[in-house]
Parts: C-alpha cells; structure tokens; sequence
C-alpha cells in the first residue's frame, strides 16, 4: 500500500508535468519496520524523477545513522540538514514582533524568560504566547508573574499528551528520565535515584540519547532535551517514588 501510494505521485507529476515533494516525518519510526523495508524505499527514491524526498526525525543519532552508518541503505545517499532550535534572539525578536501586533506591553526581561522556558521549542513559545494571550488580552501588560501562571497551566494543558508519551518508555527508561529530571546528571546518581546497578542502566542511557530524548551535554553527563517534558515530570512525580 505504501509502495503504491509513492509510486501514484510520481506518476501524478509526470501526467501532470510538475514536480512533487513528500515529506515523511518521524521516519526513526518507520526504519523500525526492518531493513527490507528501508531497501525497498530506497529502490523507490532512487527510480523516480519527479518526486523528491525529504525524511525527517527527532531521534538525530538514529537519523544520523541512517546517513552515515555503512550497514544503512541510504548510506551516503542522503543529504543530512540538522534542524535545531531557534535561537534565542531570533525568539525574542519573534516574541517582540507578535506581542506588538496586538498592542501587549512586555519588557525586554519578561521577553527573555519566556524564550528562556521555551528553550527555543518552536511549539512552546506558540502555546506559551497564546495562553498569555488568552489571559492579558490586547492593550494588556505581562507580568512575570503571570508567565509563571500561564507557564504552568501550558504544563497542564499539555499533561495528558506527556502522559500517554511517558508510557511508551520501559519501565527502566521511565526511571532514568524521572532521575534525571530531579537534577541527577551523572550514571552514578542518575542509578542511585533509580536504584539500579550503574551496568543495568548504561544500554538504556545510550538508547534515550540515540532517540534525543536526552542529551550529553559534556562526557559522562546527562540532562533532558526538552525542558518542558522535564518540568513536567519534575511536578508529576515530586516526592514520589519513581515507579
């Protein structure tokens, strides 16, 4: 079926004599199928001529491999694009620029912690921005008191969606990520807080940093990617257990 879903655009932009661009996102998902499957895409790719092909993936190790790995199908077939986070100025510019559109006084520190939470996550600052919308209203002034407000009620909003992404992790994985949201950055505390031999814990380490879930900072440290979801997980589980 997929096989003849790519294959009815390029005939599509050859019948029409135009060009088309298909873009399959969170691809590490689909190199689970196997590597017949990622062989037989690539046969796809390569016999069309109107029809280009963009694979994109938060998991960037996984990613990566699938460019540069030897064993990978697609070695050195693709052309690797790293998309990061926006940074910080430009944030702060976007901020300025949208707050000014609908008449929201805010001063430059309170336009500096919102990009700050938002750590240059394109959707945190969209509904960060919106829930101080929602609550200052146009012509109105932000408070840092009420970022903290509309900060925690985003966390809120997104509880249910965090909770069904927390519940794809092994219960090992959960462990780990609830450790290192307390703050815990080396293997040794990150096992301590998760009551695990170091050894038990190092080959899901390396899977949680291979699917960008966390980060190495510097060598032998940890932290998460998405400072959000930490925070989350920080409230979620205070003084809890982590089962």
């Amino acid at each position: 079926m997929v096989e003849e879903a790519l294959q009815y655009v390029e005939s599509l932009a050859k019948e029409k004599g135009m060009y088309f661009a298909v873009m399959l996102d969170e691809f590490q998902d689909i190199i689970k199928w196997g590597e017949q499957t990622l062989k037989r895409l690539r046969t796809i790719i390569q016999d069309q001529k109107r029809t280009c092909y963009l694979l994109s993936g938060s998991a960037t190790t996984v990613m990566r491999n699938l460019v540069y790995e030897k064993r990978s199908p697609f070695y050195r077939q693709l052309v690797e694009i790293p998309v990061g986070k926006l940074e910080k100025n430009i944030v702060k510019k976007f901020l300025k620029e949208r707050f000014d559109t609908v008449k929201i006084k805010i001063a430059d520190p309170e336009i500096d912690k919102i990009a700050t939470d938002c750590e240059g996550y394109p959707d945190y600052i969209q509904r960060l921005g919106l829930e101080l919308y929602l609550v200052v209203g146009p012509g109105g002034s932000i408070t840092p008191s009420q970022i903290e407000r509309a900060y925690e009620d985003m966390i809120l909003g997104l509880d249910g969606e965090f909770e069904n992404y927390f519940k794809t992790f092994s219960p090992t994985e959960r462990e780990i990520l609830v450790a290192i949201s307390r703050e815990k950055s080396k293997a040794s505390e990150i096992a301590r807080e998760a009551r695990k031999q170091i050894q038990n814990i190092s080959k899901e380490l390396r899977m949680l940093v291979n699917y960008g879930v966390i980060e190495k900072p510097m060598t032998g440290q940890y932290r998460m990617a998405d400072p959000v979801f930490s925070d989350w997980l920080k409230r979620r589980f205070q003084g809890e257990a982590s089962s």
